[in-house]
């Protein structure tokens, strides 16, 4: 769940065990099925990790997304293709770290956010308790108005 509309940072890396490969292939990032990155993985040694990770910052709405890194030659191939003689896969993403949001978008107008329809200021509280009433009636807790 994204909590606001923003730019997030994808930051992923991969695992290359291909000893017998040394030609570089296509890692893609998608979010909603849009792929929104793509990079090359250098192949040859066992654990590479000398290109460090991959990182992209994309803007995403807010809400729930499906997001996946993926290798969209393997996708062709027999699956185990890409698993080794001692059972562990030769190219796989080890990690995917999501950090932000970077430049959110301001929060709803508070027009919006109090149901009773008194400015932010107009508001006294009665008495303080976990469900306090202010002079309106309405309780504590303010609730978003469905858009119009």
């Amino acid at each position: 769940m994204f909590p606001a509309a923003a730019s997030y940072e994808f930051r992923f890396r991969v695992v290359d065990r291909r000893l017998d490969e040394s030609h570089a292939v296509p890692v893609v990032l998608s979010i909603d099925g849009q792929p929104v990155f793509s990079g090359g993985v250098e192949g040859g040694r066992k654990g590479n990790y000398h290109r460090g990770e991959f990182t992209a910052r994309v803007p995403v709405p807010a809400g729930a997304h499906s997001f996946r890194v993926s290798f969209p030659h393997l996708a062709a191939r027999e699956p185990r293709d890409n698993v080794a003689a001692d059972k562990i896969r030769r190219l796989f993403v080890e990690y995917l770290d999501i950090v932000g949001p970077f430049q959110a978008k301001p929060a709803a107008p508070l027009a919006r956010v109090m149901a009773c329809g008194h400015s932010p200021n107009a508001h006294r509280v009665i008495a303080r308790a976990p469900s306090h009433r202010t002079s309106c009636g309405a309780r504590g807790g303010a609730v978003r108005k469905p858009p119009k």
